[in-house]
């Protein structure tokens, strides 16, 4: 029996199997595990939710607004551009913390006085001392129209009635609704599939051999991830 060998070209099998698993094991880390990558796909869910708790107090404001009308300029309760907070979002071991400052009102009161302070002021409730800045008494009107003169003005409870609704609509939101807005506007998913996007075009260049370093075609393609998810939100 005549036996006939004869080698053949695989193409280069091993090393481009060798490359794919390198690339795969390289990529996923690089998503979930980068400091840079994750913080910045965190911040940008962060954003998401900062962005849908706002439309929500809007919305909250407009159909009722005396719970949160010290957040916004006087008489605009629910306007967006009439808001008196403002999101920081920041980022520490544990993720990302979303918390709010108040800042200061540009339009007068119906007397045409300015309250600057007034959304900080109003939501915490805590008593304030009103002093003349420049002359020795105070001297402002009444709702009733008369006129008072004092060397002091006391409030007990600023904030009346609407004292920490803002911080307590906040918390609400925050326990029962940010984790669904995620998933209502399928964050992670999308994450995912920008990933599988990333790595179907890469395979086919590794597999084409127009790639040799696929790590480092993996930690770019990682980044590129985190990068697209902070431009969508």
């Amino acid at each position: 029996m005549v036996s006939i060998r004869k080698g053949f070209d695989d193409g280069d099998f091993s090393e481009k199997i060798l490359r794919l698993t390198t690339y795969d094991l390289r990529l996923f880390p690089q998503v979930h595990l980068s400091e840079v990558n994750k913080t910045a796909i965190e911040r940008s869910a962060a954003k998401l939710v900062t962005r849908y708790f706002e439309q929500y107090a809007d919305a909250m404001a407009r159909s009722n607004p005396k719970p949160l009308q010290h957040v916004y300029e006087f008489n605009m309760a629910g306007d967006q551009k009439s808001r008196l907070f403002k999101s920081t979002i920041a980022t520490n071991s544990n993720g990302s913390v979303i918390s709010y400052r108040f800042i200061k009102a540009k339009v007068p009161n119906n007397f045409g006085y300015m309250f600057y302070n007034k959304a900080e002021v109003m939501e915490r409730g805590n008593p304030i001392v009103i002093m003349p800045k420049s002359k020795q008494y105070l001297s402002y009107k009444l709702e009733n129209g008369r006129f008072i003169r004092s060397k002091k003005s006391v409030v007990n409870n600023p904030g009346g009635d609407v004292g920490g609704n803002f911080n307590e609509e906040f918390d609400m939101f925050m326990k029962s609704r940010a984790k669904a807005v995620l998933k209502e506007f399928r964050f992670f998913e999308k994450v995912n599939n920008t990933i599988r996007a990333k790595r179907k075009i890469s395979m086919m260049k590794i597999n084409s051999n127009s790639v040799k370093n696929s790590a480092t075609l993996a930690v770019a393609d990682a980044r590129q991830v985190a990068v697209q998810t902070e431009v969508r939100y």
